[in-house]
Formats: structure tokens, C-alpha cells, sequence
């Protein structure tokens, strides 16, 4: 590999300019997706890794203990997901991810990872760490979080210093590496929208549709943009998912009156459909979920792969897909669900039957998709009535079956008549 350096200076929010050494690989004289980061005079070191060379890494330094960051990029190339973890061996963790994911244990679809280790890191410090980086991407709202839950540790006054020096460097240097998702976002007031006003926030325009109500938004420059006059779901009681970030910032617009009477009074920027739609929700829920483009019958950032069928054919069938389509099926009870995988994960075919009678073990993802999908009669007697996108199989299975199952032995290859060998790891180049 060859090195190409570089140096920034990181000045904002009223910091002195700190000197960061950046470190950029190729490989065959290709530029690839490794890069290193590290602030002058600091033990510190950043590291962004791409999932496909997790497992071939044979770098010493991503190994060691640290704290990191799983990055989920959306339909619009950017992040819209993170989980926050620690872990006293860096790659190995990675490495389980992974294998978490084709087992069905892991429902999100990560690309790359940022990593940030030290030697003098312990356990209590990362575990600290940990926790405190979930709650600024929580508070930061930019992003929807996969991480459960995290231990708070109890320090002395001199570590917990130590380690808030840590946290200031980690921010620096995942602005640097080019993300600034632990910063909250920023909306201009010029581009507030007051009902009754004359100009509307320009983008593509989007709606949720759910009981009692729907909302609008557009994408721009700015964001994904939650417009004035939407509704809001009250009720956040009903829904334990709800992420803290979204609570809070509930909380501080019924204060301010930007919701009033159930619905929003001025435009509300999100980095991320997600974080719009779990706003409006109450509730954790993915923004290609819930969001329909307005120009099309598609969700958000997804198309149908069989929007060439008939409108009076109700059957899924492996005819509607594109040549080289991998097709797989599983047969219930009372009928049948087919699918195809795209580059996204795993599309679940109009015309699939649907288990109505859900399992006490149905994912709360699975249990909110289906309600939603009821009320938009996007499920009707038993069948869906539209291509359905998901993330992987297990997503889809665990929608299908109403309970918690394992993709990777629910799907069947429909020429193969094997059970998929690989949860929704060939969706995205393969995986080791």
C-alpha cells in the first residue's frame, strides 16, 4: 500500500486549530476506502474500514480496544443508521456483526465503520465512552441508532476528564473522516414555513399516512424537511421504541409551539427520513417505511420491481422480475410469499400471502410495519397489494410469519430449492 498524507485543522465551536494527520490507501494502485486519522500529539487513532475488507485486514491496529461506529447508508448514498458499540478487540466485534447479520440477528445492513482505538484504553473507559456516544448521536437526532442499551460507569474526577478529552477528539476526528453526525442540525429560520404561507420548501415531496392523519415532507439540500401542517401521532405511549432523541425534541416543540393541536406549525429539518418518521410516529421506524414519494406509489427511495404486472393480477410471480433476479419463496399454510433481492436487500413481491395470526416473538419493527401497511392497504385479505423493500431476509421473514424468524432458513431459492445460504450478504457484493 502506498500512503498519501494530508493535514486539517479543525477550528470550530471555538476550538484552537489542532493539526490532524490523515492517511489515504491504495491498493493496485487504486484508491480504496481505507483511511486513518490521527490529531497531532495524540494517541488516538480513527480508522474508517469498509465491511468487505473487515475480514482480509491484517492492520495490527484494528485489533485493539476502542469504541466504533457502524455506519447504514440510506437510499440517498448517505448515512441514515448507526450503532454505537465498544469492544476490547475492534475486528473480531466487526467480524461478529457480520456473522450476526447472515444468521438473522442483526436486521441492519451496515457499509462502512469508523474505528477509534488507543493502547492506554481499558475496559471501564470504552464501556464510558460508549455511553456517551450514544447520547450525543441521540441528541444530535441526525441519525436512527441501533444500539439497545449501554452501561453507565462511575469514574473519578481525573478519569472522567481523561476520557472527556477522548470525546472532544473523537468528534474532531469524525468530522474530519467527513461526518458530522454528532452534531445536531442546524435549520435556518428563512427556511421555516407557517401555514397559510405563500412558498413551500422546495424538494422532492413525500407522505406518511397513518391512522388519523398524514404528513408531508420534501428532500433537499437542507435535509429531509417535515412541513408545516403535518400531523402527529400523539399516542407515543402505545410504542416503547421511541427513540430519546425524538422524545426530546417532542417535548421542547410542544413548548415552543412548533406542534400545536397535533400538528406541526412551522417546516421541522431531519438529517434523515428516519428521524422525520419517528418523530411523527412516536415510535422507532424506518423512514423507507413509512415515507411514500408523492410522484409514485413506490417508498421512499425504493421502486417496484413489478409495476410491469397487470393491475388485475394478484399472484406474485417470478415472470414480474427482472432477468437474473434471484427469486425465493416460502410456502405458508394457506398460500405462498415470494422475493427478490436488489441491491437495497430483499423486496417482498406484490401478491405474497402474509401469517395474519402475529406470535407473542414478532420484532416491534415487523409488528409497526404491518400495522402501517394495513392501514395504507398495502395488505388486503391476506395478500399484499405492493412490492414491500426490507433491508434483509430476516426483516422480511420476521413480516411474513408475524414472529421472530431466522431468514436465512425461511427463504427457499425457487430454482435452487435450497434454503438461502447467505442472508442478503450477495446483495451487496458478498461478504467472507
Amino acid at each position: 500500500m502506498t500512503d498519501l498524507c494530508d493535514s486539517r485543522n479543525e477550528s470550530e465551536g471555538g476550538l484552537s486549530a489542532r493539526s490532524v494527520e490523515i492517511l489515504q490507501f491504495f491498493r493496485d494502485d487504486v484508491l480504496c476506502d481505507l483511511m486513518t486519522a490521527r490529531i497531532c500529539g495524540s494517541s488516538l487513532k480513527a480508522i474508517k474500514i469498509s465491511r468487505n475488507d473487515v475480514v482480509s485486514c491484517d492492520r495490527s491496529d484494528i485489533r485493539g480496544a476502542g469504541v466504533y461506529f457502524l455506519l447504514c447508508t440510506g437510499e440517498n448514498g448517505e448515512p441514515d443508521g448507526v450503532y454505537v458499540g465498544e469492544s476490547l478487540g475492534l475486528q473480531g466485534r466487526l467480524k461478529n456483526h457480520i456473522s450476526d447479520y447472515k444468521r438473522g440477528k442483526e436486521d441492519y445492513y451496515w457499509n462502512h465503520a469508523l474505528l477509534f482505538t488507543a493502547a492506554d484504553l481499558d475496559k471501564t473507559s470504552t464501556l464510558w465512552l460508549e455511553d456517551a456516544l450514544f447520547e450525543m448521536v441521540e441528541s444530535a437526532g441526525q441519525m436512527e441508532v441501533y444500539t439497545k442499551n449501554t452501561v453507565k460507569q462511575t469514574l473519578s474526577e481525573f478519569s472522567r476528564l481523561a476520557l472527556e478529552n477522548v470525546l472532544e477528539e473523537i468528534r474532531i476526528l469524525t468530522v474530519t473522516l467527513g461526518y458530522r453526525f454528532l452534531e445536531k442540525l442546524r435549520v435556518d429560520s428563512s427556511d421555516q414555513q407557517v401555514p397559510g404561507s405563500n412558498g413551500v420548501t422546495s424538494g422532492k415531496e413525500y407522505r406518511y399516512s397513518f391512522s388519523g392523519g398524514e404528513a408531508r415532507a420534501v428532500e433537499n439540500e437542507n435535509g429531509f424537511v417535515l412541513l408545516a401542517g403535518s400531523d402527529i401521532r400523539m399516542n407515543e405511549s402505545e410504542v416503547a421504541s421511541i427513540p430519546e432523541s425524538a422524545r426530546r425534541l417532542r417535548e421542547q416543540c410542544l413548548v415552543d409551539g412548533r406542534i400545536k393541536d397535533g400538528k406541526t406549525t412551522s417546516d421541522i429539518g431531519f438529517r434523515s427520513p428516519s428521524g422525520a418518521a419517528s418523530f411523527v410516529f412516536g415510535g422507532s421506524i424506518s423512514g423507507r417505511i413509512a415515507w411514500k414519494c408523492l410522484d409514485s406509489a413506490s417508498e421512499c427511495g425504493t421502486q417496484s420491481v413489478t409495476e410491469n404486472l397487470s393491475s388485475t393480477d394478484s399472484t406474485c410471480s417470478p415472470d414480474s422480475c427482472a432477468s437474473g433476479d434471484t427469486v425465493y419463496f416460502h410456502k405458508l399454510e394457506h398460500g405462498e410469499a415470494r422475493a427478490v433481492l436488489n441491491h437495497d436487500g430483499l423486496v417482498l413481491l406484490r401478491g405474497s400471502d402474509i401469517r395474519l395470526n402475529a406470535v407473542a416473538s414478532m420484532p416491534e419493527q415487523a409488528r409497526i410495519r404491518r400495522e402501517q401497511c394495513l392501514a395504507d392497504k398495502e395488505i388486503v385479505d391476506g395478500k399484499t397489494t405492493v412490492d414491500l423493500q426490507f433491508r434483509s431476509m430476516s426483516a422480511a421473514a420476521c413480516f411474513v410469519f408475524g414472529g421472530s424468524v431466522n431468514g436465512k432458513r425461511f427463504w427457499t431459492q425457487l430454482n435452487g430449492g435450497e434454503p438461502c445460504q447467505d442472508d442478503a450478504g450477495s446483495v451487496n457484493g458478498g461478504e467472507e
